[in-house]
């Protein structure tokens, strides 16, 4: 058995420091700043048919270090309701906050069918550095009303909201969101897109991840299948939060987006045995239709 020289062990020591450092995960990079972020409660069905969504406004990090909210120096939230849902452009309206036992809370209500993108926008300075937090989220709610919808309030004018850093999402809306279907994460800062920038992904079940957009600024994110939300139910949801944060303008802005998912519809599908049922049947349907043309050909004889 031969020897290591004493002279080598130097260089084989930085060689495994490198090795280790190239070998570490990137969901081990630490989120420096708290944010804020919405989550989402059970919708309501109202006695007229329309469903009102609340959502709870939280501060610190998702899901179990939440804060004591500071003093901002304003708070504010509101909602678009885009007039298609291919687009986040439409009408805006200040939502009331409501002070609860639990939390801060907001309410949305429709009459009808309509996409919704809500913001939640704080402010406060901290050291001597302006913070901007924004929170955001995108839904669908099934109202149902039958009569005409007459508008209830009056939009703001202008667009009040401080969109600096903000982050969409491709398809922005989804009526049914669930784990194993893909969703682009695309950071904007000024409305351009971050290109190699990091996005830290927060979910209820699993553990924090970050991740990097690519050169045309796009996360394409699968949110991976989730043993502990099948358990819950058909109906069952989970929330996971996207982050983001930035320094410019003279001051720290710090982003976040809010995704809904429900489990897999086709977790439990069993792709082979589907097409071969699919295969079985489509020849059970030839057989009936070409022994009944040889039935109406022998008494037609």
């Amino acid at each position: 058995m031969k020897f290591i020289r004493i002279q080598y062990l130097p260089l084989m020591i930085v060689l495994s420091l490198v090795v280790l450092m190239k070998v570490e995960p990137s969901g081990a990079a630490v989120v420096q700043q708290d944010f804020l972020w919405l989550e989402y409660q059970d919708a309501i069905k109202e006695k007229d048919g329309s469903m009102t969504l609340p959502l709870q406004i939280h501060y610190g990090t998702f899901p179990q270090e939440e804060k004591k909210f500071p003093d901002f120096l304003s708070l504010r939230a509101f909602y678009v309701s885009p007039v298609k849902e291919e687009t986040a452009q439409g009408l805006i309206y200040e939502s009331a906050i409501t002070p609860k036992t639990e939390g801060l809370f907001l309410n949305i209500n429709s009459l009808k069918s309509r996409p919704f993108t809500v913001f939640v926008e704080a402010k406060i300075s901290q050291n001597g550095t302006p913070h901007t937090y924004l929170a955001k989220t995108s839904f669908v709610l099934f109202g149902s009303v039958l009569k005409e919808e007459v508008p209830r309030y009056s939009p703001v004018s202008g667009y009040p909201v401080d969109r600096s850093l903000e982050i969409t999402t491709r398809p922005p809306f989804h009526y049914w969101p669930q784990t194993g279907q893909p969703v682009d994460i695309i950071p904007l800062w000024h409305d351009q897109r971050l290109q190699q920038d990091t996005v830290h992904i927060f979910d209820e079940h699993q553990a924090l991840e970050s991740a990097t957009t690519s050169r045309e600024g796009v996360l394409t994110y699968l949110p991976p299948d989730d043993a502990a939300l099948n358990a819950r139910g058909d109906t069952a949801f989970k929330q996971t939060v996207f982050v983001v944060q930035k320094d410019g303008d003279g001051g720290r802005y710090i982003s976040t987006c809010t995704m809904l998912l429900h489990r897999n519809r086709f977790n439990k599908h069993n792709t082979v045995m589907g097409i071969f049922i699919f295969g079985a049947a489509m020849l059970g349907c030839l057989g009936v239709v070409l022994g009944r043309r040889r039935r109406f050909r022998f008494e037609s004889f």
